[in-house]
């Protein structure tokens, strides 16, 4: 299973990296999976039945499909976090402001869920997801949003969104080389931050369609923050300049 799972983290890499995936790889995924088709475990007899739909190619959609699956497994799953919940929520939106959020190749449906929450909260006025990431067809994006409802976009990649917003600033969030300190940057009133995968991070190619690129200083050993927890510093650095 170990060996399925690290085949499994390989091709997505591959596919977020805009690789080529090799016929071979697929085979030898299907052939780990083989042995599980008179398995007396259901969840492993049900990876065997996810795996007769692969074809010559794996999609995002497949991949979405099998890892989380394999991460219950091997217990390596995502968990929902604690909300803190006000007993009423507003009856009605209090402001939408011209803040848009892009979510691109965000793989766990729970983050995407507390990611769609908090733009939400933040006022925002269009999430627009790329790659696999999830919208509200999903019920756990739905049970994790908290009943967060606002427009949500679908686009292919990073690419397609930029021709869509072409009177906004693309503002990477990421640790990488040459990002900023966004408290001591520039931000536009007419920004959409895009948020990166949770393993991977923004590639290089995403990085270089961005128009600035972003981090939020850190005082300890970790360098990064979880992506929602990023949202929120940022979503609320930028409301505290414009609203």
């Amino acid at each position: 299973m170990n060996k399925i799972y690290a085949l499994l983290k390989s091709l997505e890499e591959k596919c977020l990296s805009n690789e080529d995936i090799l016929k071979e790889e697929i085979n030898l995924l299907k052939n780990l999976l083989l042995r599980f088709k008179s398995s007396e475990d259901r969840q492993l007899r049900h990876l065997y039945t996810l795996s007769k739909s692969f074809e010559n190619e794996i999609k995002y959609e497949d991949l979405l499909l099998f890892i989380i699956p394999v991460e219950r497994v091997l217990n390596k799953r995502v968990s929902d976090v604690d909300f803190g919940i006000k007993k009423k929520d507003n009856k009605n939106i209090i402001q939408q402001n011209d803040l848009k959020i892009v979510l691109d190749n965000i793989r766990s449906a729970f983050n995407t869920g507390a990611l769609i929450r908090t733009c939400e909260v933040l006022g925002v006025s269009e999430v627009l997801t790329t790659g696999y990431t999830q919208g509200f067809e999903s019920e756990h994006v739905l049970k994790t949003s908290m009943g967060a409802r606002l427009k949500i976009s679908k686009f292919r990649d990073l690419l397609e969104v930029k021709n869509e917003l072409k009177s906004y600033k693309l503002v990477g969030l990421e640790t990488s080389k040459h990002s900023e300190n966004i408290y001591k940057s520039k931000l536009n009133k007419n920004t959409a931050f895009v948020i990166g995968n949770e393993h991977f991070g923004l590639s290089d190619y995403d990085l270089s369609l961005c128009d600035h690129v972003m981090h939020l200083p850190t005082f300890g050993k970790k360098n990064s923050l979880n992506v929602n927890a990023a949202l929120s510093a940022c979503g609320y650095e930028w409301v505290r300049r414009f609203l």
